[in-house]
């Protein structure tokens, strides 16, 4: 009855996966906001794939594990045994092991251990591939974002450069501007260059996680968060869900398991089965029915050794995860700072908007010469450096922000 119960719950389990593999497979075909991009780079990510294989091999080792040892037999044959060639005496032994002291149950929890462990190991791996991804995307956003700023400064420099080159004489002052405005004019295609450099190694990189060229729109690419969350510096203790707490405690679980086999292998191995002996004499044939019996005489050791190795293990296991707790507490408050310090100065960036309104207005009172050029230059310079250094504060803060969802356990669950 159980087995059928068994047997039922995991068809259901089959059939009710079968079109959750279909939707994130769908995913990866049209692309309509953000978090479909990172949901197909999660399923389609080489460290997904190589920690899919990782667990389906420790499930494998789970089944060896639960293997039990199979019987033995050995057989002699003697001839002349009574001193006539003709006398033929024969013995078989046939022997099942038992395998005392829990050897089956140890092994079996350990390979458990294992695979937790790479269970775990897998969902903190995908965890920086998400944050990866993410501050990628944004960063893409971002780069469009300094594009446009810089093609507005490259159309003001070649409107400038243009006026004074058409005019039939320049006085020293004008030609030196105009130098000046030939030189912001080339530094703004290096800049340029710069950063389609660097949108081409980001596309280059989802590229490689995800196998092939992702169209990237403006509606792909994700907004900063409105509003932002407020993050207290209280929180800073809630790290039990930490993916690497998680793998921390399945290491200690299969130290606990490797210290159990250690101490099952300090019993023998009892061998008993059934034993036959005919004895085949010019007289007539005679047979002996017993028992047969093996086993190993811990003379030598009792695995004394293997014990205290796995003792330590454990109190390594135990002594790595209290420090993970602490090193995550102390990471977590670190990030929260670090979010909050970045917020706080987003929050204050309040300048930006005037600074783009004069934009246009600076434009006008340099032409009719009533600023010189180099506060004009020096304007526009400021405008894009400023923009720079807010999208750094802002690419800092998403990080934090995301980091902390990873110390929570919540990452993979959040919306982009």
């Amino acid at each position: 009855m159980k087995k059928w119960i068994s047997l039922e719950i995991f068809l259901f389990a089959l059939l009710y996966s079968l079109p959750l593999h279909s939707e994130e497979q769908r995913i990866c075909d049209v692309f309509q906001k953000p978090k479909d991009i990172l949901q197909c780079i999660l399923l389609n990510a080489p460290e997904n794939q190589r920690g899919e294989i990782e667990i389906l091999k420790h499930s494998a080792a789970e089944k060896t594990a639960a293997q039990r040892p199979n019987p033995e037999i050995d057989a002699r044959i003697l001839l002349g045994a009574g001193g006539n060639e003709n006398d033929v005496l024969s013995e078989v032994n046939l022997y099942h092991p038992w395998e005392l002291g829990g050897k089956r149950g140890g092994r079996i929890e350990k390979a458990r251990g294992e695979k937790e462990v790479a269970v775990a190991e897998k969902k903190e791996t995908l965890e920086e591939v998400a944050i990866q991804t993410v501050t990628t995307l944004h960063r893409l956003r971002q780069i469009r974002s300094e594009l446009t700023t810089l093609d507005e400064n490259h159309s003001t420099y070649q409107h400038i450069v243009s006026l004074f080159k058409n005019r039939p004489l320049l006085s020293p002052e004008q030609e030196t501007s105009l130098v000046v405005f030939q030189l912001a004019l080339d530094e703004s295609r290096l800049k340029k260059t710069a950063l389609k450099n660097e949108e081409i190694h980001m596309k280059a990189d989802l590229k490689k996680r995800v196998g092939f060229e992702i169209p990237i729109t403006t509606q792909l690419l994700p907004r900063p968060p409105q509003p932002w969350p407020t993050i207290p510096i209280e929180q800073k203790n809630s790290v039990e869900n930490w993916s690497r707490v998680k793998t921390a405690e399945a290491e200690l679980k299969s130290a606990q398991a490797s210290s159990r086999v250690a101490r099952s292998d300090g019993w023998p191995t009892l061998k008993i089965g059934p034993s036959v002996e005919t004895e085949s004499p010019l007289t007539g044939t005679n047979a002996a029915v017993g028992i047969a019996l093996a086993t190993d005489l811990p003379f030598y050791q009792r695995n004394k050794g293997g014990k205290a190795e796995a003792v330590q293990g454990e109190r390594l296991a135990s002594l790595n995860l209290e420090l993970i707790k602490k090193e995550g507490a102390a990471e977590k408050e670190r990030l929260i700072s670090e979010y909050n310090l970045n917020l706080q100065a987003l929050r204050s960036a309040r300048a930006q908007h005037a600074m783009e309104k004069k934009h246009k207005e600076i434009e006008s009172l340099f032409e009719r010469g009533l600023i010189p050029s180099t506060l004009m230059l020096e304007t526009h310079r400021q405008i894009f450096d400023f923009q720079q250094e807010l999208h750094q504060a802002e690419l800092r803060g998403i990080e934090a922000l995301w980091r902390i969802y990873a110390l929570e356990g919540r990452l993979l669950e959040e919306n982009l």
